[in-house]
């Protein structure tokens, strides 16, 4: 969602005469788009405004804004934390980035609606990075309420966009050369517009002309179930992949967090989604030391990845995130118990996910060309429909390949976070 929104913001300062410089050094104007879901993304953020702030002070004509979930989390905290900043826009301000920084030249601008503003019935058609592949975004917002969680305050309840905007978006897209196209939403398992609910909007996607791949984040675990596994495997296009966080493998806890869930019923969504799709790739979410938990809250956790045996889990200490419910819990849980729990869950994760990697040894991938390595001239690099990074190399082929095309490749080692193998 951000690196969405990043995109948006980008292509309306382009279309008002701006490029992408090269380095924060030699611009006129930088714009950081912020995350408070995580505290340490939040300290991140702070870090690294305050030396934009320094830079400002050793050229005072360049400009400095600020956008995203911590400012509109708490706006006034840190306008009076950074009085340096030139403009500031929240979370449902987007579309006019460019008149807040435009007042800027003037006097400091900050405009954060509290409350969403604009429609979701237009078409979004601004310049992404990579005509190969989109995001979409579906819905915005969230109505779940987990205890943990900030995002219904800074993104607004749940809404979702009309399904003849959604579809018209991404045939527009395909026309313009994206083969893969990633459906968002802070829970796009929530999307309901006019009677036609997700697994009906994915299968009416999926038929798309042109549309190679096909996948979609968030999922909530309560709104997953069999219509959207149904759906799932009807069609090929629809990637064999899907990332549903189960935070807590205790009882205790998830009723703590208003998951809506148990470690059984999540167990049970699971294996019925594994009949429908033998192959699928699952990853996940996790939280360890939310308040109370208990070495055998934490235990349950651990027998949830040994059950479920993701391929990747996003694991996280927990960290008080004001105006969340849990915030008024104490926050009873060592910071080095956290740690290491966080350390012994993570190990633990490695290495199934390199128990996965190697029964793709001697396999044959179809790959997403995004370009080549970073690491090497010699690799090209992309995803395969489960969407594992896979490195390989073209040496010796003769065969010229290019951003967005198709390659099948032979897979022949592995890492704890891509595939390795050689042009076929």
């Amino acid at each position: 969602m951000n690196e969405t929104d990043s995109e948006r913001i980008m292509h309306i300062f382009f279309s008002n005469g701006f490029f992408e410089a090269d380095s924060p050094l030699c611009a006129d104007v930088i714009i950081l788009n912020s995350c408070s879901v995580r505290e340490k993304a939040e300290q991140k953020m702070m870090s690294l405004l305050g030396r934009m702030l320094k830079q400002k002070r050793l050229n005072p004509a360049l400009r400095v804004g600020l956008c995203g979930c911590t400012v509109q989390k708490d706006p006034d905290a840190i306008l009076r934390k950074f009085p340096g900043l030139d403009f500031a826009f929240g979370t449902f301000d987007i579309p006019e980035c460019f008149e807040i920084y435009e007042k800027s030249l003037d006097k400091p601008c900050y405009e954060i609606s509290p409350e969403p503003h604009h429609s979701l019935d237009k078409i979004r058609n601004y310049s992404r990075r990579h005509n190969h592949k989109a995001f979409v975004t579906i819905m915005e917002g969230c109505d779940n309420f987990c205890s943990y969680c900030i995002i219904p305050y800074v993104r607004g309840r749940e809404r979702s966009r009309p399904a003849e905007s959604i579809l018209k978006e991404i045939e527009m897209l395909i026309q313009g050369g994206a083969k893969e196209i990633t459906l968002l939403g802070q829970n796009v398992n929530s999307y309901s517009y006019k009677g036609l609910e997700f697994p009906g909007l994915l299968e009416e996607i999926a038929l798309i002309d042109g549309l190679s791949r096909l996948r979609f984040i968030t999922s909530h675990p309560r709104d997953t179930g069999e219509k959207l596994f149904t759906s799932m495997s009807r069609h090929e296009n629809i990637c064999r992949s899907i990332h549903l966080p189960f935070q807590s493998g205790s009882d205790r806890i998830l009723c703590l967090m208003n998951r809506g869930y148990t470690h059984d019923g999540y167990l049970g969504k699971v294996e019925i989604l594994k009949d429908y799709i033998s192959d699928i790739v699952i990853t996940t979410d996790v939280i360890v030391g939310f308040p109370g938990e208990t070495e055998q809250d934490f235990n349950d956790t651990m027998r949830m990845i040994e059950e479920v045996r993701f391929w990747g889990a996003f694991s996280f200490r927990y960290s008080i995130r004001y105006p969340s419910k849990a915030a008024l819990m104490d926050d009873d849980v060592p910071e080095n118990e956290k740690l290491r729990r966080l350390y012994m869950l993570q190990k633990r994760q490695n290495e199934i996910t390199m128990d996965y990697n190697r029964e793709f040894v001697g396999k044959s991938q179809r790959v997403l060309v995004d370009g080549k390595s970073k690491k090497s001239p010699d690799f090209f690099t992309g995803k395969n429909e489960y969407n594992i990074t896979v490195n390989f190399r073209t040496d010796n082929t003769g065969y010229c390949l290019s951003v967005g095309d198709f390659a099948d490749v032979r897979i022949e080692r592995y890492s704890n976070s891509s595939l390795i193998g050689s042009l076929l």
